[in-house]
């Protein structure tokens, strides 16, 4: 569907600015703490992946024009935050991780929101614009 055109536009992003994708976690769809482009839900997706540090700013540049994301963060985060790939637990029980200055060698976390409008039923995304993730 939509979110996964989405994700894949994201996850190649990622993939050009040689970072290793480590894993993703599909939030769902949530409410907005306060609008973004006149938007109060988005879809949430997080994206732990590992990056020297120096190309988070590319990253995050070439995210913002992607229209279907409202919003994005990178945060770094210890090698013990990493999510189990085997974890089966639902979107919903996932907890955010605390947000930690960037540091070179790290593994980072990107939260991303699409819009609502944009949204496909899927509601599985980088925090889509309609749902915002995580980043």
């Amino acid at each position: 569907g939509h979110l996964q055109d989405i994700t894949k536009s994201v996850d190649e992003v990622l993939e050009k600015n040689g970072v290793k994708i480590k894993v993703q976690d599909k939030w769902g769809r949530k409410k907005l703490a306060y609008p973004i482009e006149k938007q109060n839900y988005g879809t949430y997706v997080l994206t732990q992946f590992e990056s020297e540090g120096n190309q988070n700013n590319a990253i995050l540049s070439e995210i913002e024009q992607n229209t279907n994301v409202l919003a994005s963060m990178i945060s770094r985060i210890e090698e013990s935050e990493v999510i189990s790939k085997t974890k089966e637990a639902p979107a919903e029980e996932a907890a955010p991780a605390e947000e930690v200055p960037a540091e070179e060698a790290a593994p980072v976390e990107e939260e991303v929101a699409e819009t609502e409008d944009q949204k496909s039923s899927d509601q599985v995304d980088e925090e889509s614009s309609s749902e915002n993730e995580e980043k």
